[in-house]
């Protein structure tokens, strides 16, 4: 995602931040599906913050969100995602620590991990 000016990476991590936030609220009030579709919306997609990332940063926060959303929120397991940018700038994961490019494992610009929690269509994380 290149470098980050120190605007740049709060409004990312900002954006981040809210995308786990979004689940916690699903867990917490028990949402359906409808409305987490509304809140995401809303809450991340329209923030200021969304609106002043650079574009490869919205990709990979919407490929994070996409994981998490369509891969976890039913999945009813328990599990670490990892997400990273690859060379071409698209967004990988993967639930294994050993498959994460050891040059991109400490560099925060680039990776991010979340231990997600789903249960029966709820979900709750942290990053």
């Amino acid at each position: 995602m290149g470098t980050y000016s120190t605007t740049q990476y709060n409004h990312f991590d900002r954006c981040r931040r809210r995308l786990t936030d979004l689940f916690s609220k699903a867990e917490s009030y028990h949402v359906s599906h409808e409305q987490l579709l509304e809140w995401r919306r809303k809450d991340l997609f329209e923030s200021n913050s969304w609106k002043r990332l650079p574009i490869r940063s919205r990709e990979y926060l919407r490929g994070m969100e996409e994981v998490l959303f369509h891969n976890v929120y039913r999945s009813g397991k328990v599990v670490w995602r990892h997400f990273w940018i690859d060379k071409n700038g698209n967004v990988k994961w993967t639930d294994k620590w050993d498959k994460i490019p050891k040059s991109i494992r400490y560099d925060r610009e680039m990776f991010w991990s979340a231990h997600v929690w789903a249960k029966t269509n709820d979900i709750w994380s942290t990053g």
